[in-house]
């Protein structure tokens, strides 16, 4: 029985520890604005070693990888959908390699190209 009380409380103390995925988010989000944040930037921001950050996100059933493209996708939609700037001008806002790879990015994200969803909310927005 106090093995189980034992193992009851581990469980309990790490659900109820506090999740990493949106501190990491904001730092993402706030990061994006100067560079591409790369995972051993981030992990030293959070005073940890790169594989304790992506043990954690494990844990939380993440990996970096993809809350830094859902964090860009954000960004993306977000330009595309409520202003005129170009296209080229969003890619290189997200730290997009060129134009063509974030196109092919955005398509995987929202399922439609970004011209689309830019055709989409204008004519929503008449």
């Amino acid at each position: 029985m106090v093995m189980n009380r034992r193992i009851s409380a581990e469980i309990s103390a790490r659900d109820e520890a506090p999740r990493l995925r949106d501190p990491l988010r904001r730092l993402v989000r706030t990061e994006l604005m100067h560079r591409k944040p790369g995972l051993n930037e981030v992990a030293q921001h959070f005073s940890v070693h790169r594989r304790t950050l992506n043990r954690r996100l494990r844990a939380e059933a993440t990996h970096y990888r993809d809350l830094l493209n859902e964090v860009r996708y954000a960004i993306a939609r977000q330009l595309v959908a409520d202003t005129d700037i170009p296209l080229a001008q969003v890619s290189a806002a997200v730290h997009s390699s060129e134009p063509a790879a974030f196109t092919r990015a955005f398509q995987r994200w929202a399922g439609l190209p970004p011209s689309r969803l830019r055709e989409k909310h204008k004519r929503l927005a008449k």
